[in-house]
C-alpha cells in the first residue's frame, strides 16, 4: 500500500485575522472549540459581550480533528445514573442526552453552516463472540430507555455496512455525521457575525478575582470578565485540578484516496457511522468525498502514532480488502478526554466559573448542547435545577500523577484481549433478543 501522508483529512478556510476588541467583557470563555463556540454563540444571542481564547488555532484542536460522528445518548445507562444523580436528575441528563444530535442539526440550519450534515444512523457491531453479551446489555440499555434502536443479525449487518466481519450488532437511527472542520468552522464565523472576539493563540495562564468578576490574564495580556466559562476539551487546563480528574489519550485517524464510485456503493451501502465492539475502540465512516475513513484510540505517547497508522490501515483492508488497491492518502491523531466513568464533567468551582469537559468521545453532540446550557446559567437566564449535567465538585483520579502510565496498562490489557479475541472462533449467527 502506498502512503503519502499529509495530515489531518478535514480542512476549512482560514478565519479572519483577529481582532483586539475590549477589555471587557459580559463572559470570558477559555477553549475554542464546540463547547465554547457553543457556549459564545448562545452567550450573544441572549445580548451578552462575549470573548474566546484559545492556546491554538479556534477549532484547531480535537473540535476539528475528531472522526465526525454526531451520537445521541451516553455510555452509562439509566439505572447506573439514577443511582449516582437521583431520578430527577438522571432523567434530565437522558431526555437532554437524547435530543443532542437536535440541538447540532438546528444549530447547522440556523446557521447555514455547511458541513455535510447527515442523518443516516450510527452501528455498533460485535467483531467477536466474547464481546456478544456486552453490547447486547448496552442495546438493552438503550432500548429500555424508550430509544429507537434495533438489533441487527449477521446477515442484516453485513448488509448495512458492506462486510461479513461482525457477527450482529445494533443500530441507532439518530445519529449524524459531519465533517468536523468545516461544522466548527462555521461555528466561529457565526460567532464572529454575532459580535463574539475570537483570539487564538492566547494561552491563559490565572484567573484572577476582580471587582464585580475576574481577570483573565495570558500571554502579557489581561482581559475583566464578569463570567467564565472553562472548555478546554483536552490538554492543560488554567485549573489544574480540571486536567488531574481525567486522562487525555490519542485518536488517531486514517483515509483511503477517493474510491471509486462502485467500490464506495458496496462500503457503508447504508451511510451511517460505525464504533465496533472492541475495546481498543475501532471507528469508522465514508468522508462527504468518498474516502473510507478509519480511527481507533491509541496509547498516550505521541510517538506510537505510527504504530497506531498501520494497525488502523490493517484494519481497514481487513474489513474491505478491496482498498489495498486504493492506497491511503492521510494519517492525524488528537487528543480526547476521557473520564474515570465515561460520564462528562460540569463543575462550579467558584461562583461564576463554569468548567466542562470530558465527553469520552461523543463530544459533537454533548459539547455542543453542553455549551449553550452553561452560557444560560453563566448569565443567569437559568437557575442550576435547568442544567442537564449536575454541578459536581472538581477531583483529581486516584493516584493522579500515575494516571497516564495506567491508561497506557489499560489500553495494553485491551489490545491483547482485542487480539485474543480474534482467534477464537465465531458462534453461529445471533438472534435478536427477545
Amino acid at each position: 500500500m502506498q502512503s503519502d501522508q499529509d495530515g489531518c483529512l478535514w480542512t476549512a478556510p482560514n478565519l479572519p485575522e483577529p481582532r483586539n476588541g475590549a477589555a471587557r467583557h459580559d463572559i470570558g470563555i477559555i477553549g475554542g472549540g464546540l463547547g465554547g463556540l457553543a457556549a459564545a454563540l448562545q452567550a450573544a444571542r441572549q445580548g451578552a459581550s462575549v470573548l474566546v481564547v484559545d492556546a491554538g488555532p479556534i477549532g484547531g484542536g480535537a473540535a476539528g480533528r475528531n472522526g465526525g460522528q454526531v451520537l445521541p445518548g451516553l455510555k452509562v445507562g439509566l439505572p447506573a445514573l439514577r443511582q449516582r444523580f437521583g431520578e430527577v436528575a438522571a432523567n434530565r441528563l437522558v431526555r437532554f442526552a437524547d435530543s443532542v444530535v437536535d440541538r447540532v442539526e438546528a444549530l447547522v440550519e440556523d446557521h447555514h453552516i455547511a458541513c455535510a450534515f447527515t442523518r443516516a444512523g450510527w452501528y455498533q457491531p460485535v467483531h467477536a463472540p466474547s464481546r456478544m453479551d456486552a453490547i447486547r446489555a448496552r442495546y438493552e440499555t438503550a432500548a429500555a430507555s424508550g430509544a429507537p434502536v434495533r438489533w441487527l443479525d449477521r446477515a442484516r449487518m453485513a448488509e448495512a455496512l458492506g462486510t461479513t466481519a461482525y457477527l450482529c450488532g445494533w443500530t441507532d437511527p439518530r445519529a449524524a455525521t459531519v465533517q468536523p472542520a468545516a461544522l466548527v468552522h462555521g461555528m466561529a464565523e457565526a460567532c464572529l457575525a454575532a459580535g463574539v472576539t475570537l483570539l487564538p493563540h492566547v494561552r491563559i495562564s490565572d484567573i484572577a478575582s476582580a471587582t464585580n468578576g475576574y481577570e483573565l490574564h495570558g500571554d502579557g495580556r489581561s482581559w475583566h470578565v464578569t463570567k467564565v466559562v472553562v472548555a478546554t476539551h483536552a490538554g492543560p487546563a488554567p485549573l489544574p485540578e480540571l486536567d488531574a480528574g481525567a486522562v487525555s489519550l490519542d485518536s488517531a485517524q486514517v483515509a483511503t484516496h477517493p474510491l471509486p464510485e462502485a467500490l464506495r456503493a458496496r462500503i457503508l451501502p447504508c451511510g451511517g457511522s460505525v464504533s465496533d465492539s472492541r475495546r481498543s475502540l475501532i471507528y469508522w465512516r465514508l468522508s462527504p468525498d468518498g474516502r473510507l475513513v478509519v480511527g481507533g484510540r491509541g496509547g498516550i505517547a505521541r510517538r506510537t502514532a505510527d504504530a497506531h497508522f498501520a494497525r488502523l490501515r490493517r484494519i481497514a483492508v481487513a474489513l474491505h480488502p478491496d482498498v489495498a488497491t486504493i492506497g491511503f492518502s492521510h494519517a492525524w491523531s488528537g487528543r480526547v478526554v476521557m473520564t474515570a466513568d465515561a460520564l462528562p464533567r460540569l463543575h462550579e468551582p467558584l461562583p461564576g466559573i463554569f468548567a466542562l469537559h470530558g465527553c469520552n468521545g461523543r463530544g459533537i453532540a454533548m459539547m455542543i448542547g453542553l455549551g449553550g446550557a452553561v452560557a444560560d446559567r453563566a448569565l443567569g437566564v437559568t437557575g442550576p435545577e435547568a442544567l442537564p449535567l449536575p454541578v459536581t465538585p472538581m477531583a483529581a483520579l486516584p493516584l493522579a500523577p500515575l494516571r497516564r502510565i495506567g491508561a497506557a496498562l489499560v489500553g495494553s490489557w485491551f489490545g491483547w484481549r482485542d487480539r485474543l479475541d480474534s482467534l477464537r472462533p465465531s458462534p453461529p449467527p445471533a438472534q435478536a433478543p427477545g
